[in-house]
């Protein structure tokens, strides 16, 4: 029956109400708990962090105080030590564990006195010249190696101390010693530490595996975030190289470009949390159930009882009785709605006229709109002229100081202080970037305005991506990227179309490809596919989020939130260059799996000046279409 359907639907809102407010309270305890929680992991982590990279700093002063007190003794004296007591040397490092071979030399590298555990390898005296330790002890540096491997495979690091005479100590120092030390840094069941350097190299690990196969971690995000640190001191949760999801802390090892890195698994340091999830879980449901039951009985006694009767009256309405009135002899809620029900047989009729007038003014309102849409888009159209009109008054003054600068750079007016150079060189980098800003917006404007006048003439496609080449191989070189230029040898030696417009497609994209790429590769190349032919440019960078991969081309748009702040940019080279290509009948596409790098494929009409008289140019590719 009807009645039953609606006490079903109620007590379903009841039920749904009832857990909504349940899960919200047990939502925020649980966000409570698992914050306090975290926030005493991280703390405890954090002083586990810093007592490991104290024991781990202790060990190696420990190992040195000895060494450094050689240092102290005139070079003569230790040469009559060395004579007169050969093995005394031997006796010092065998009292020194941490220590496997040790040596002093003069300010010539010349060996004054040296003993060791193994074989030697720092007592060469051809090899002690070109050292890494001893040029830096001749500098006055302290030096501290990575971990190196002695032929039976046993791990050590070289430290060298300069002394006062110019000469130096060096020393092997065991690593397994150190490895011991980390071994013993202990916390929770899941907990693990390790000591990296700052090329990422694990150099000590509480599993010694990872030690002897040299892992390395660089380029994982924990790492660049600690090193982003000065302090060295982070804490955060992440998926570590093990592949286990972990929250962790660092601590720098002072002395050194070690760090200290703690690790406990989430599922141990979140317990508490879980627990209470599930306590609150099996609580929300008994709660709901009990408040469900009872408050179901109060509403079939109250409500659902008083409704039928109202239903029934309602059913013979909806048959088409209109003079039929419900009861109404009750004065509560139920009464009201009666009354209610009777008063809207009534107001329908003046609810029809209503809507017929509503229709009208409707009517009215849409003519409004489209009279509004064109007085916007006139709007729009002198906006864009004026921005055009404004930028190229913008340039002749700028033009202007740029050259007076370079005047003044070239000595000109008479020479100039390192100071005046070093300021006026500032200016002269600010007002070219200033130049391309305000050269990128009237572009943009010339664009929106429909003011982009293409030259159509034969060029060599070849030619212009070397000599691209040659004009950005210095920001490869730069950042120590391998960049090429590859030639489809199916692609004809001239092509008609307007060069500079297609150098400049090039030049941003290639631009794009070197800021956004610190290591790899940035390639570009042409492909020919039946009638287009295509510029492709390729990186090795961070990639483009696939939620991202439409609004690159909007102006003001990069790909995250906050990279215009880290790579700098206006975000209009690529809406511009997207604009561009439309407007020589091509199109661009990007293809990127969100963090190996991107590809950028621009294809446009394949014309020779054979067949640019000819023959019928192709249709207008649409933005997005393959071109393939």
């Amino acid at each position: 029956m009807p009645n039953r359907r609606l006490q079903r639907q109620l007590i379903a809102l009841l039920i749904v109400v009832t857990l909504v407010s349940i899960v919200a309270v047990g939502a925020s305890v649980f966000i409570f708990v698992r914050q306090t929680e975290q926030e005493a992991w991280q703390g405890r982590q954090a002083e586990a962090a810093v007592n490991g990279a104290q024991r781990v700093e202790g060990s190696i002063t420990q190992s040195t105080n000895g060494l450094l007190g050689l240092g102290d003794i005139d070079a003569d004296l230790v040469r009559l030590f060395a004579t007169f007591s050969p093995d005394a040397i031997s006796n010092l490092i065998e009292r020194n564990r941490g220590v496997i071979e040790l040596l002093r030399v003069d300010a010539d590298g010349e060996i004054l006195i040296s003993g060791g555990k193994d074989e030697p390898v720092l007592a060469n005296t051809f090899t002690i010249p070109q050292s890494s330790w001893f040029l830096s002890t001749t500098d006055g540096e302290r030096y501290l190696s990575d971990v190196q491997l002695t032929p039976d495979q046993l791990p050590y690091a070289i430290i060298a101390f300069p002394v006062n005479d110019g000469g130096a100590i060096a020393a092997r120092l065991d690593m397994l010693f150190i490895w011991e030390v980390v071994a013993s840094i202990q916390f929770g069941e899941t907990g693990s530490a390790y000591v990296i350097d700052s090329d990422g190299n694990i150099i000590g690990h509480s599993n010694v595996d990872y030690a002897i196969r040299r892992e390395n971690i660089a380029g994982r995000p924990e790492l660049e975030a600690i090193l982003e640190d000065t302090d060295r001191r982070w804490s955060g949760s992440y998926e570590n190289f093990q592949g286990e999801d972990v929250v962790g802390s660092s601590a720098p090892i002072e002395g050194t470009d070690w760090i200290v890195v703690t690790e406990l698994t989430e599922a141990e340091a979140f317990q508490t949390s879980q627990r209470a999830i599930r306590f609150l879980g099996v609580g929300a449901l008994l709660f709901g159930v009990a408040v469900t039951v009872g408050t179901a009985r109060i509403l079939n006694t109250l409500v659902f009882s008083p409704v039928a009767s109202l239903q029934s009256g309602a059913d013979r309405i909806a048959q088409g009785d209109y003079t039929h009135k419900v009861p109404a002899k009750r004065e509560d809620e139920i009464g009201q709605v009666a009354h209610a029900f009777n008063n809207m047989m009534t107001q329908l009729q003046e609810r029809e006229n209503q809507l017929v007038k509503q229709s009208q003014d409707l009517a009215v309102e849409v003519e409004e709109r489209k009279r509004a849409e064109k007085i916007a888009n006139q709007a729009s159209a002198m906006k864009s002229a004026f921005l055009a009109n404004v930028s190229h008054e913008l340039r002749t003054p700028l033009n202007a100081i740029i050259g007076y600068v370079e005047l003044l750079l070239l000595g000109m007016d008479g020479e100039l202080t390192d100071s005046q150079r070093d300021k006026l060189t500032r200016v002269n980098v600010s007002s070219l970037r200033l130049l391309g800003i305000i050269n990128d917006i009237l572009d943009l404007s010339r664009i929106e305005a429909g003011r982009v006048d293409l030259v159509d003439e034969p060029f060599s496609p070849r030619a212009m991506l070397e000599s691209i080449h040659k004009q950005m191989e210095s920001l490869a070189t730069e950042k120590n990227l391998n960049f090429q230029v590859q030639h489809d040898e199916q692609l004809p030696e001239q092509l008609m179309g307007d060069q500079k417009r297609i150098e400049q497609v090039v030049v941003n994209l290639l631009s794009n490809a070197f800021k956004f790429t610190e290591q790899g590769s940035v390639v570009v190349s042409t492909r020919v596919r039946d009638y287009t032919w295509q510029l492709v440019v390729e990186d090795t960078g961070i990639g483009i989020p696939a939620h991202v991969r439409e609004t690159i081309f909007e102006p003001f748009r990069q790909a995250e939130e906050g990279s215009r702040r880290r790579f700098g940019g206006t975000g209009l080279g690529l809406s511009i260059t997207r604009d561009l290509i439309l407007t020589m009948g091509g199109n661009i596409r990007v293809d990127s799996n969100g963090k190996d790098g991107s590809t950028f494929v621009v294809t446009l009409p394949l014309n020779t000046p054979e067949n640019h008289q000819d023959e019928p140019k192709p249709d207008t590719l649409a933005v997005g279409d393959e071109g393939v």
